[in-house]
């Protein structure tokens, strides 16, 4: 009957109801995050950028070190800060170049968040990194761009071995 009813679907839908696999084992890509991202609800409320700003940067560091543990590398961002009064600012942009240390990350995050001014005081912060895909070693032909993402591998491999935030920005 469900097939007559709905064709094909209705025989998913029987199969999936008594109990019946059709998909299979899904595989190690299709179990990848669609994004990454931390959230953090701020202890005080202000509108003070400079704070902000560091924990931005404390936000940027996680998000960072979960991108590069999973050997992935992000093509957007997104960046909210939500207001006490209500509503918040931020937004999400997709980028020409990838995002792969946290200092890009931070530099994206930052220029989504504080590009305009503050209409009142923040109360929470988020970023997170979009459009994943893995980690490319096409290195830029006239610049050394490996350099920062082999310094970012060596600090996460530091704070693996002896702590979270053993290494760190000076801006947190």
């Amino acid at each position: 009957n469900l097939v007559a009813a709905l064709g094909a679907h209705g025989y998913c839908l029987w199969a999936n109801v008594n109990g019946i696999e059709l998909e299979g084992v899904r595989g190690a890509q299709a179990t990848q995050p669609k994004s990454i991202g931390h959230s953090y609800c701020l202890p005080r409320r202000t509108a003070d950028r400079a704070w902000l700003r560091g924990i931005l940067a404390k936000l940027c560091a996680p998000t960072g070190r979960r991108l590069r543990a999973k050997q992935l590398e992000a093509r957007g961002i997104a960046s909210f800060c939500g207001l006490v009064r209500g509503g918040g600012i931020g937004g999400s942009r997709r980028l020409p170049h990838s995002l792969f240390t946290t200092a890009e990350i931070f530099t994206a995050a930052d220029a989504l968040l504080f590009s305009q001014p503050l209409p009142n005081a923040a109360r929470f912060l988020a970023v997170s990194v979009t459009d994943l895909a893995p980690m490319s070693s096409q290195a830029a032909l006239f610049s050394d761009a490996q350099r920062p993402r082999r310094l970012e591998l060596a600090m996460d491999a530091i704070n693996n071995k002896f702590g979270e935030d053993v290494v760190q920005s000076g801006a947190m």
